[in-house]
């Protein structure tokens, strides 16, 4: 017993065994981190990279590089949707939903509606109104993002919406995942296997309004990122299991090579063929769980960026917590704004130095129309639902900082407390034992 006793002392005193566990402690307490915090800052990370990489991919289309951003940049906001789930009613997860994704949506439709009919009264080309009107009209309800010509065959050809084919796809695959966890007809991996074969039969004649199909094929994605969040694969993979990475990123440089993920139209296939055949369900399942673990490497990766550099993890994490206004803002630099005439005035377009400029234009509009949509109360209420002026923003800051710099005192104050009262019935139960000796 008092062996015992001298051992919990010594673990108490000796500095070499506190030392660590309460400068982490203090560490933590100063940054204003608990472990919550600390996963949703690398998502923002993520999400910051897989936006970014959305805006390199659209620039250089039919390239190498849009062919490694293709294998998982959408994957990795379904994966990240799926990791962050918690079940929701479905009243809740509407609404909100709703705010975040369809509103959006609608007034970057009602933009290019606008400019659209604002064009033809400078150019004296009223009579196209009506026409343009039903064709982007169409457009903008049917909600597609690829190949217009492949539609249900009792309606006209429509006009596809761009990258904001995601934004609906989001919606209606976070509708369904959550109605299915909530229901459970069956396991919930045969149901998402089932609806997302279904949906990419289909999509091979057809293609339903608002990307349902899209959206049921990013359901294995999202289901994923549940199952990792569900085991802790985040974590337990690089500490536990570090040989495992090797054949993940096999898996995932073979899809570089030789895959085709575009989540637009359903197509996950490769070139590769075994024994001389081609099996589609093999080389789809081969780009399908690299785009699972290409998300799992950005994670990673965003982890390392979030804790050893922080200015590069506070602008990726700006980045990502707006991306979804971003990725409005890209369709409508991508349709109005000539940023590749404006870098051809400076270097070849064939060059790395035109590419790298290219990019930095892009962004940097971008990261203007963010900062009016942020500044002015009726861009705010239209892209995000609510106002935001710069008041009510450094308020709330403000805010948040008093709240934060209190929590750290109160914690560790009680931290302290907890430490001295554990030393101190060490030391009387060490006296009761020997006696006061």
């Amino acid at each position: 017993m008092i062996k015992e006793i001298e051992r919990n002392e010594k673990i108490c005193y000796n500095t070499k065994s506190v030392a660590p566990y309460w400068k982490g402690y203090k560490e933590n307490v100063r940054d204003g981190y608990d472990m919550k915090s600390k996963r949703l800052e690398y998502v923002d990370v993520a999400k910051g990279i897989g936006i970014i990489c959305t805006v390199i991919g659209h620039a250089f289309t039919g390239t190498m590089t849009a062919k490694v951003i293709y294998t998982f940049h959408m994957p990795m906001f379904f994966f990240v949707s799926g990791y962050l789930y918690h079940e929701k009613s479905t009243k809740e997860l509407f609404v909100k939903s709703f705010k975040r994704l369809l509103v959006p949506y609608i007034t970057t439709c009602l933009c290019f509606l606008g400019y659209y009919i604002i064009d033809k009264i400078v150019t004296d080309n009223i009579s196209l109104i009506e026409v343009g009107l039903r064709l982007h009209g169409l457009a903008a309800l049917y909600g597609i993002g690829s190949n217009s010509k492949m539609t249900i065959s009792f309606l006209p050809d429509i006009r596809i919406v761009g990258v904001l084919w995601f934004l609906l796809a989001m919606f209606v695959a976070q509708m369904v995942f959550n109605w299915l966890v909530k229901k459970r007809f069956c396991p919930l991996f045969l149901s998402v296997g089932i609806l997302a074969g279904l949906s990419y039969v289909t999509a091979q004649w057809f293609f339903l309004p608002w990307s349902i199909q899209p959206a049921l094929g990013a359901l294995i994605f999202m289901y994923a990122g549940y199952i990792v969040q569900q085991k802790d694969w985040m974590y337990v993979v690089p500490r536990k299991h570090k040989l495992l990475m090797i054949p993940m990123a096999a898996i995932w440089l073979v899809s570089m090579r030789y895959g085709t993920c575009n989540m637009v139209s359903n197509q996950y296939k490769t070139s590769l063929t075994f024994f001389g055949y081609s099996i589609p369900a093999l080389s789809g399942a081969i780009v399908i769980i690299a785009g699972i673990c290409g998300s799992m490497f950005v994670l990673w990766l965003s982890t390392l960026i979030a804790k050893y550099i922080k200015p590069m993890s506070a602008l990726l994490g700006y980045t990502g917590r707006e991306s979804l206004v971003i990725l409005c803002l890209h369709k409508l630099e991508l349709n109005y704004v000539p940023t590749s005439n404006w870098a051809s005035h400076f270097f070849e377009s064939d060059t790395i130095q035109f590419a790298v400029l290219l990019i930095v234009m892009k962004m940097a509009v971008i990261y203007l129309g963010l900062f009016l949509v942020r500044r002015i109360p009726v861009f705010s209420l239209a892209f995000y639902g609510t106002v935001k002026t710069p008041r009510q923003i450094r308020r709330k800051k403000r805010i948040k900082r008093k709240l934060r710099k209190i929590d750290r005192q109160k914690n560790f104050d009680n931290s302290e407390k907890e430490f001295f009262e554990l030393s101190d019935r060490i030391k009387d139960k060490r006296e009761e034992v020997t006696g006061g000796q």
